[in-house]
């Protein structure tokens, strides 16, 4: 048990230590809470080549909103300067190359709430995932051909298969402010997924760049916007259908400490429900990987 509450303290401290220290925060970045408006999804369109995938904000029975926001775009183009870690390559340039070869891309994730809030710092690697268009197998190709076999991580083999533009190690992310290697799945792998795969509502959120200067948040459960700027911690479904949503995944629970270090906040039942669970599906290996790579 000492060894379990040992385990949380630490990724909660190296958590901190990545991401409030007030010396590393950007400065040329702004808070999308302080301004957004919510779109009418039925009236934000794909381009015309892209016209034939379904749009992720137009799901029956979801209820998926869309926000738009000065201080969200201006963090995202900052962010489009960054290189991505490995590849002396910009995310913009990274957006550009996807765009030639025909493959329209959405960010998701953890990262997306840092880039809307503005709470993405110096020193921090910001962990761009997101989902493409293109097949994986395409993406891949792509990615080969540009950049070499060795930074594209794995050859996939399923549908389901990602693939990782760039490598962990690079000196220079010592010396400035630069994104992980960028995950890049198939359309429809995380946003048409059932609520019980999703993450924590405040991370349950995407990037919608239509590259003509409109940048929108996706709110993947409706309350996501909500979560983020009262700095909440919430599941994205139903009490009764928690144990079902964490199902042993510790990677997905342990992400709670991440928000906690982002001085969000869970209620007592979510606290609770937490620390059962860790201490339930509580692994050693498991925990020392994600700590390292906080």
């Amino acid at each position: 048990m000492l060894l379990l509450y040992f385990f949380c303290f630490l990724i909660f401290s190296v958590s901190c230590y990545s991401t409030v220290s007030p010396d590393i925060v950007k400065t040329r970045i702004f808070n999308g809470c302080e301004n957004y408006e919510e779109i009418l999804g039925i009236t934000v369109e794909f381009p015309p080549e892209f016209k034939r995938f379904r749009r992720p904000w137009i799901e029956e029975f979801k209820n998926i909103s869309l926000f738009s926001s000065e201080a969200l775009t201006y963090n995202w183009i900052w962010l489009k300067e960054l290189q991505i870690k490995g590849l002396k390559t910009t995310f913009a340039e990274f957006l550009n190359l996807l765009e030639k070869n025909n493959c329209l891309f959405i960010t998701y994730g953890e990262s997306t709430k840092d880039i809307f809030l503005g709470s993405i710092k110096e020193t921090s690697l910001l962990k761009i995932e997101g989902e493409s268009t293109c097949n994986v197998s395409k993406i891949y190709e792509i990615c080969r051909r540009k950049f070499g076999i060795y930074k594209c991580g794995l050859r996939p083999t399923k549908e389901y298969d990602r693939v990782t533009f760039g490598v962990p190690d690079d000196n220079d992310r010592l010396l400035h402010s630069m994104i992980d290697p960028i995950i890049v799945g198939s359309w429809n792998s995380t946003f048409n997924r059932p609520k019980t795969h999703w993450d924590f509502t405040a991370n349950a959120v995407g990037i919608y760049d239509n590259t003509a200067g409109k940048v929108l948040l996706v709110d993947m459960t409706g309350r996501a916007l909500r979560d983020i700027c009262q700095h909440v911690i919430d599941v994205p479904v139903v009490q009764d259908n928690w144990p079902l949503w964490a199902s042993g995944n510790l990677v997905k629970i342990l992400r709670y400490y991440n928000l906690v270090a982002d001085q969000f906040y869970g209620g007592k039942d979510v606290r609770e429900f937490i620390m059962r669970e860790v201490k339930k599906n509580f692994n050693k290996t498991v925990t020392l990987i994600f700590v390292s790579k906080v």
